[in-house]
C-alpha cells in the first residue's frame, strides 16, 4: 500500500477563541475534507499562545490562529516567517483575514448544472458594494469594545466578580499569570545570549517586549479579581463592563440590524461576513447562557439594558443553527453536553 507523504496544512486553533472558529467554518463552508488539513490545540486558557516555538511563528501577534502550509503549495503566499529549516518546510499565515483568503483562493467554485455535489462558495466578494459592505459588518463585530474576550472576563459588579474569581476566567487569569512570567524570564535569558549588544529590533528583543506587554495586562485584570492592589478600581472596572454590554453590544447588535441584508449579511449568498458575524454572535450568546436552539439568542436580551433583538438576525441566527458546519464547530466547543447530529 502506498502511503501519502504529502504534507498536509495545519492550522493552530483553539475551539472557543473567535478568531479560530473562523477559518474552520471556512473549511467546512467549502467543502475542504477531515484529511486535507489537521488542527492543532493552543491553549490560549494555559497561555500556550505565549510559548516561545508558538511565539517564532506568529510574532508579534502571539494569537490564535496560525496557519502553517506547505511552501511548494503557496509559491506566492506571503507569510509571516520564513520557512524552517525542516522538511516538509511550511509557511505561516498569522492572521484570520489572510487564513481565510488563502482557504477561499484554494478551492475555487466546482458547482455545475445538474450536479449533486453540494455547490463551492466564493466566500469572499468582488464585486464593490459587497466588499464595502463587507468592510463595515467585519469592522462591527471586531471593534475592541465588544471583544468577546473582555466580554468573558466582563463583571458588572460585585457579585459578578465573585463568581468568576472562583470560576474558570479567575483560573485562567491566575494560570496565564504564571506562565507569561515563565516565558519572560526565558525570553530574557535567550535576550542575554546575544552579544556584545543585542539588537533592538531583533527576535529576542521583540518576544521580551511583547511578553511584558501581555504580562502587565494579564496581571492588571488578575489584581481587580483578586481585590489584593486594585480594590479602587472595581467600581470602574464594573461600569466599564456594564457599559459594554449595554452600550456597545446593543449598538452592534443595532448596526448589524440595520446593515445586514438578509437572509446572509450580503443578501442570498453565504459570505466571509456571515462567518465573522456568526464567530462573534455564538461565543456571546454563550456567555450569556443561551443554547444554540432557534431561540438562543434570546438570551442576549436581558444584558442589554432594554435592546431587543432585530427580525434580521433572529432569522441569521435560526438558519445557521441548523447548518452542519454550526454544530460541528460550535456545539462541541461551547455545549459539549449536547450530541453532535449524525
Amino acid at each position: 500500500m502506498q502511503v501519502d507523504s504529502t504534507p498536509k496544512a495545519i492550522l493552530y486553533c483553539w475551539p472557543t477563541s473567535v478568531l479560530s472558529t473562523i477559518p474552520r467554518l471556512c473549511l467546512h463552508e467549502k467543502n475542504y475534507g477531515d484529511d486535507e488539513y489537521v488542527l492543532h490545540h493552543v491553549d490560549i486558557t494555559k497561555g500556550d499562545n505565549f510559548s516561545l516555538p508558538y511565539l517564532r511563528l506568529t510574532i508579534p501577534l502571539a494569537t490564535v490562529p496560525t496557519l502553517a502550509v506547505p511552501v511548494a503549495d503557496t509559491p506566492n503566499t506571503p507569510s509571516n516567517t520564513p520557512s524552517s529549516d525542516d522538511d516538509p518546510k511550511y509557511r505561516y499565515l498569522c492572521d484570520t483575514a489572510s487564513i481565510c483568503a488563502f482557504i477561499d483562493d484554494c478551492k475555487p467554485p466546482t458547482w455545475s448544472p445538474g450536479s449533486t455535489s453540494k455547490p463551492v462558495p466564493v466566500l469572499f466578494p468582488v464585486i464593490a458594494r459587497e466588499k464595502e459592505l463587507t468592510d463595515l459588518l467585519v469592522a462591527l463585530v471586531r471593534d475592541p469594545y465588544v471583544d468577546p474576550n473582555f466580554l468573558d472576563l466582563a463583571a458588572r459588579d460585585a457579585q459578578e466578580l465573585a463568581m468568576k474569581l472562583s470560576g474558570t476566567q479567575g483560573t485562567m487569569l491566575a494560570t496565564r499569570r504564571l506562565a507569561l512570567k515563565r516565558y519572560v524570564h526565558m525570553a530574557h535569558d535567550d535576550l542575554a545570549l546575544l552579544s556584545p549588544v543585542p539588537a533592538l529590533k531583533s527576535w529576542e528583543q521583540q518576544a521580551v517586549n511583547l511578553l511584558e506587554d501581555k504580562a502587565a495586562a494579564n496581571q492588571a485584570l488578575f489584581d481587580i479579581y483578586s481585590g489584593d492592589l486594585a480594590l479602587d478600581r472595581q467600581p470602574e472596572f464594573f461600569e466599564v463592563s456594564r457599559a459594554a454590554w449595554t452600550v456597545h453590544v446593543s449598538g452592534t447588535l443595532s448596526k448589524l440590524e440595520q446593515s445586514m441584508v438578509g437572509p446572509f449579511a450580503l443578501g442570498d449568498n453565504l459570505s466571509i461576513a456571515d462567518c465573522y458575524i456568526i464567530a462573534w454572535l455564538t461565543r456571546v450568546v454563550s456567555l450569556c447562557q443561551g443554547n444554540p436552539g432557534p431561540s438562543g439568542i434570546q438570551a442576549l436580551e436581558p444584558n442589554l439594558g432594554g435592546h431587543r433583538i432585530g427580525a434580521k438576525l433572529v432569522a441569521f441566527w435560526q438558519h445557521w443553527v441548523q447548518r452542519k458546519s454550526f454544530r460541528k464547530v460550535f456545539t462541541s466547543a461551547f455545549w459539549p453536553e449536547l450530541p453532535l447530529p449524525r
